[in-house]
Order: structure tokens, then sequence, then C-alpha cells
């Protein structure tokens, strides 16, 4: 089977302990699991990594437990990802929000 990704690279994605990735797994791409806030886990995500580039597209939209969580998640999360590969040397970021960077409103079409 031919590795997932153009040109045959290598992909590896950080995923929760226990997500169903199975489909993606057949298609060669690599799984760490663990915690986005984790530095530990951020490092093993990167590690080997130099030259490559980060696709960073992990987020959560509505916390269940508090606004912390989202503060840690969003923000602390990806800090932490992003210096981790910039320590490996990854040579790009891309780095997309999640779908309310500007806030919530319970009415659609009003932003706050």
């Amino acid at each position: 089977m031919r590795p997932f990704g153009a040109g045959g690279r290598r992909v590896r994605m950080l995923i929760r302990p226990g997500a169903k990735v199975d489909d993606l797994l057949a298609l060669s791409a690599e799984k760490v699991e663990g915690d986005l806030r984790d530095p530990a886990t951020a490092r093993s995500l990167v590690l080997g990594a130099a030259g490559g580039t980060l696709i960073h597209l992990a987020g959560i939209i509505h916390p269940t437990r508090s606004t912390r969580e989202f503060t840690e998640v969003n923000v602390q999360g990806t800090k932490a990802v992003v210096t981790e590969a910039g320590k490996a040397g990854v040579r790009r970021a891309i780095v997309m929000s999640s779908n309310s960077p500007i806030g919530v409103s319970r009415k659609p079409g009003v932003t706050l």
C-alpha cells in the first residue's frame, strides 16, 4: 500500500485516546494518542518532523466543563504544539481556528 499523503510523505495525527480513526490508519497515517494541552504529547506528535509541515486544526467549539477548558485547549494547546514544532525543526505551520473565534451568539447572523 502506498503511504498516506502527497508524494508519499508521512502523515502523523494527534487523536484523543479511544477515538476511532481506522479509516485513516488504513491509509498508513500514524497516530499519536494524547491531550493537546500536554507538552509531552506535542513533542511526540512532532518527533522526527524536521523540515515538515504542521497542519493544526484541533480545538473545541463547545467546552463541556468550562470556558477555562476552551482557553486551555484552543490557546494553550495551540501554543504548545506550535512551540514544540518549532523546536523540532518543522518548516511550516498552518493553523486554523475553530468556527467561533469571535465569540458565540444565540442569534444566527449576529456576531459579538
